[in-house]
Protein backbone atom coordinates (compact mmCIF):
# COMPACT_ATOMS: atom_id res chain seq x y z
CA UNK A 1 0.00 0.00 0.00
CA UNK A 2 1.22 3.32 -0.63
CA UNK A 3 1.32 6.14 1.72
CA UNK A 4 0.96 9.64 1.35
CA UNK A 5 1.82 12.16 3.72
CA UNK A 6 1.25 16.04 3.43
CA UNK A 7 2.58 19.02 5.60
CA UNK A 8 0.51 21.67 6.23
CA UNK A 9 0.79 24.73 8.34
CA UNK A 10 -1.34 25.02 11.53
CA UNK A 11 -1.24 27.41 13.93
CA UNK A 12 2.74 28.74 13.37
CA UNK A 13 3.78 24.64 12.97
CA UNK A 14 3.67 21.43 10.70
CA UNK A 15 1.47 19.20 11.34
CA UNK A 16 1.85 15.59 9.44
CA UNK A 17 -0.77 14.14 7.92
CA UNK A 18 -0.74 10.34 7.17
CA UNK A 19 -3.57 9.69 4.67
CA UNK A 20 -3.26 5.50 5.37
CA UNK A 21 -3.93 6.01 9.16
CA UNK A 22 -7.54 7.90 8.31
CA UNK A 23 -8.28 5.17 5.64
CA UNK A 24 -7.41 2.81 8.47
CA UNK A 25 -9.30 4.47 11.05
CA UNK A 26 -12.74 4.78 8.59
CA UNK A 27 -11.95 1.37 7.91
CA UNK A 28 -12.09 0.46 10.98
CA UNK A 29 -15.35 1.96 11.42
CA UNK A 30 -17.20 1.08 8.71
CA UNK A 31 -15.96 -2.63 9.51
CA UNK A 32 -17.00 -2.35 13.08
CA UNK A 33 -20.72 -1.78 11.66
CA UNK A 34 -20.59 -4.43 8.86
CA UNK A 35 -19.29 -7.03 12.26
CA UNK A 36 -22.16 -5.75 14.34
CA UNK A 37 -24.92 -6.35 11.47
CA UNK A 38 -23.69 -9.52 10.42
CA UNK A 39 -23.61 -10.80 14.17
CA UNK A 40 -27.50 -9.60 14.26
CA UNK A 41 -28.02 -11.45 11.14
CA UNK A 42 -26.41 -14.45 11.87
CA UNK A 43 -27.95 -14.57 14.72
CA UNK A 44 -31.51 -13.86 13.71
CA UNK A 45 -31.33 -16.25 10.61
CA UNK A 46 -29.36 -19.18 11.70
CA UNK A 47 -30.21 -19.65 15.81
CA UNK A 48 -34.19 -20.36 15.31
CA UNK A 49 -33.64 -22.74 11.86
CA UNK A 50 -31.30 -24.84 14.74
CA UNK A 51 -33.45 -24.16 17.07
CA UNK A 52 -36.00 -25.36 15.36
CA UNK A 53 -34.39 -28.61 13.86
CA UNK A 54 -33.40 -29.52 17.44
CA UNK A 55 -37.22 -29.24 18.74
CA UNK A 56 -38.61 -31.57 15.69
CA UNK A 57 -35.63 -33.84 16.13
CA UNK A 58 -36.88 -34.32 19.78
CA UNK A 59 -40.32 -34.46 18.88
CA UNK A 60 -39.94 -37.25 16.92
CA UNK A 61 -37.89 -38.85 18.79
CA UNK A 62 -40.69 -38.92 21.01
CA UNK A 63 -42.68 -40.08 18.78
CA UNK A 64 -40.64 -42.63 17.79
CA UNK A 65 -40.49 -43.90 21.62
CA UNK A 66 -44.16 -44.36 21.68
CA UNK A 67 -44.59 -45.58 18.48
CA UNK A 68 -46.67 -42.82 16.38
CA UNK A 69 -44.24 -41.59 14.67
CA UNK A 70 -45.72 -41.14 10.71
CA UNK A 71 -43.10 -40.10 8.24
CA UNK A 72 -45.89 -39.00 5.91
CA UNK A 73 -46.11 -36.08 8.56
CA UNK A 74 -42.60 -35.26 8.31
CA UNK A 75 -43.09 -32.17 5.61
CA UNK A 76 -45.88 -30.36 8.00
CA UNK A 77 -44.17 -31.26 10.95
CA UNK A 78 -41.15 -29.41 9.49
CA UNK A 79 -43.14 -26.67 8.04
CA UNK A 80 -44.60 -26.17 11.62
CA UNK A 81 -41.52 -25.96 13.59
CA UNK A 82 -39.87 -23.63 11.64
CA UNK A 83 -42.45 -21.07 11.38
CA UNK A 84 -42.91 -21.60 15.17
CA UNK A 85 -39.14 -21.22 15.28
CA UNK A 86 -38.83 -18.02 13.59
CA UNK A 87 -42.10 -16.44 15.71
CA UNK A 88 -40.84 -17.24 18.71
CA UNK A 89 -37.56 -18.12 18.27
CA UNK A 90 -37.06 -14.99 15.86
CA UNK A 91 -37.34 -12.69 18.18
CA UNK A 92 -35.05 -14.23 21.06
CA UNK A 93 -31.95 -14.79 18.30
CA UNK A 94 -32.37 -11.26 16.88
CA UNK A 95 -32.63 -9.66 20.77
CA UNK A 96 -29.67 -11.85 21.81
CA UNK A 97 -27.43 -10.99 18.77
CA UNK A 98 -28.05 -7.04 19.38
CA UNK A 99 -26.73 -8.22 22.78
CA UNK A 100 -23.80 -9.94 21.93
CA UNK A 101 -22.97 -6.82 18.82
CA UNK A 102 -23.06 -4.45 21.57
CA UNK A 103 -20.98 -6.31 23.74
CA UNK A 104 -18.66 -6.81 21.38
CA UNK A 105 -18.29 -3.02 20.30
CA UNK A 106 -16.68 -3.04 23.85
CA UNK A 107 -15.13 -6.08 24.61
CA UNK A 108 -13.97 -9.38 23.01
CA UNK A 109 -16.79 -11.86 22.39
CA UNK A 110 -17.01 -14.39 25.20
CA UNK A 111 -18.69 -17.86 25.36
CA UNK A 112 -20.03 -16.37 28.76
CA UNK A 113 -21.28 -12.88 26.85
CA UNK A 114 -23.50 -15.31 24.37
CA UNK A 115 -24.84 -17.18 27.20
CA UNK A 116 -25.49 -14.11 29.62
CA UNK A 117 -27.04 -12.66 26.12
CA UNK A 118 -29.37 -15.52 25.66
CA UNK A 119 -30.82 -15.67 28.92
CA UNK A 120 -31.28 -11.81 28.92
CA UNK A 121 -33.05 -12.15 25.25
CA UNK A 122 -35.00 -15.15 27.02
CA UNK A 123 -36.83 -13.46 29.89
CA UNK A 124 -36.76 -10.03 28.30
CA UNK A 125 -39.23 -11.57 25.71
CA UNK A 126 -40.53 -14.23 27.96
CA UNK A 127 -41.88 -11.12 30.25
CA UNK A 128 -43.04 -8.86 27.40
CA UNK A 129 -44.82 -11.49 25.64
CA UNK A 130 -45.84 -13.47 28.79
CA UNK A 131 -49.57 -11.31 29.34
CA UNK A 132 -50.63 -11.64 25.61
CA UNK A 133 -49.32 -15.21 25.16
CA UNK A 134 -48.90 -17.63 27.99
CA UNK A 135 -46.45 -20.69 27.18
CA UNK A 136 -45.36 -20.62 31.06
CA UNK A 137 -42.13 -20.89 32.97
CA UNK A 138 -41.98 -24.82 31.56
CA UNK A 139 -42.07 -22.99 27.75
CA UNK A 140 -39.79 -20.80 29.11
CA UNK A 141 -37.03 -23.26 30.24
CA UNK A 142 -37.71 -24.97 26.77
CA UNK A 143 -36.98 -21.93 24.56
CA UNK A 144 -33.62 -21.03 27.41
CA UNK A 145 -32.40 -24.58 26.76
CA UNK A 146 -32.61 -24.63 23.13
CA UNK A 147 -31.65 -21.10 22.52
CA UNK A 148 -28.47 -22.07 24.84
CA UNK A 149 -27.76 -25.12 22.50
CA UNK A 150 -28.39 -23.39 19.35
CA UNK A 151 -26.24 -20.17 20.70
CA UNK A 152 -23.65 -22.55 21.44
CA UNK A 153 -23.52 -24.27 18.39
CA UNK A 154 -23.15 -20.63 16.50
CA UNK A 155 -20.33 -19.63 19.06
CA UNK A 156 -18.69 -23.18 18.32
CA UNK A 157 -18.80 -22.05 14.12
CA UNK A 158 -18.67 -18.44 14.29
CA UNK A 159 -16.47 -17.76 17.89
CA UNK A 160 -13.21 -16.94 15.14
CA UNK A 161 -15.22 -14.26 13.55
CA UNK A 162 -16.65 -13.14 16.85
CA UNK A 163 -13.23 -12.77 18.60
CA UNK A 164 -10.89 -11.17 15.63
CA UNK A 165 -11.27 -7.51 15.98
Amino acid sequence: MRRRESMTLAGGRVVMSNTSQTNQAHARRFNGAIRFVLTVLIATLLGPFIGAILMMLGRIGLDLARWEFDPADIRGVIVIFMMGAYAVGGVIAFAAGVLVALGALWREATFAMVVVAIVLANLGCYLLVQPMVSYGPLGLLQNIVVSLVAGTILWLGFRRYLRSR
